[in-house]
């Protein structure tokens, strides 16, 4: 249904559509900006430089190629084998899918089985019940909440931090 490739420039235009819609940014951790195509080149300067500690892939269609999103591990601890996973689905149509899910299990088994880290965490709004329904079946436990961590529409909203470790992940990895 999808495939992973790394980000390109050519992604630009798109990345900068969705960073600049605020339905979607409303459902992410992070706060609404907005954000120009050349901040866009500066971030993706910043990212080639930075590639031994993060891996920025799109999420592409496998019929038509279409990039509909992206998913990312981030801040790569090498020692501990630690990284941040995030994920947005861009194009609305393509979202409760599962698309979602399969990049999600795609980016897990690339961080476990490829580049060897130990465990993969990331942060949710506590209200994107969504997402934390679908982070627990596919196998990520709550470790705790950031209380009212990030400040959106004029008010602090709590983050869920969860993580996965390799051994959790036995089941996933299987079905390679």
């Amino acid at each position: 249904m999808i495939y992973l490739r790394e980000i390109t420039g050519k992604d630009l235009d798109m990345i900068n559509k969705y960073r600049n819609d605020k339905n979607l940014v409303d459902l992410l951790g992070g706060v609404f900006r907005f954000i120009n195509i050349e901040t866009e080149e500066k971030w993706l300067q910043s990212y080639q430089s930075s590639r031994d500690v993060n891996i920025r892939c799109a999420i592409c269609l496998e019929d038509s190629c279409e990039f509909i999103g992206v998913v990312y591990l981030l801040g790569i601890d090498w020692v501990s084998g630690v990284a941040e996973f995030a994920i947005f689905i861009g194009e609305e149509k393509y979202r409760g899918k599962g698309i979602g899910k399969e990049a999600t299990i795609k980016m897990l088994k690339h961080g476990f089985l490829n580049m060897g880290l130990h465990k993969i965490y990331l942060k949710v709004l506590e209200c994107n019940e969504r997402a934390i329904n679908l982070y627990k079946r596919i196998g990520f436990k709550e470790d705790g909440v950031l209380r009212q961590d990030v400040y959106k529409n004029g008010e602090y909203h709590n983050l869920k931090l969860m993580s996965m470790l390799k051994k959790e992940a036995e089941t996933l990895l299987q079905d390679i």
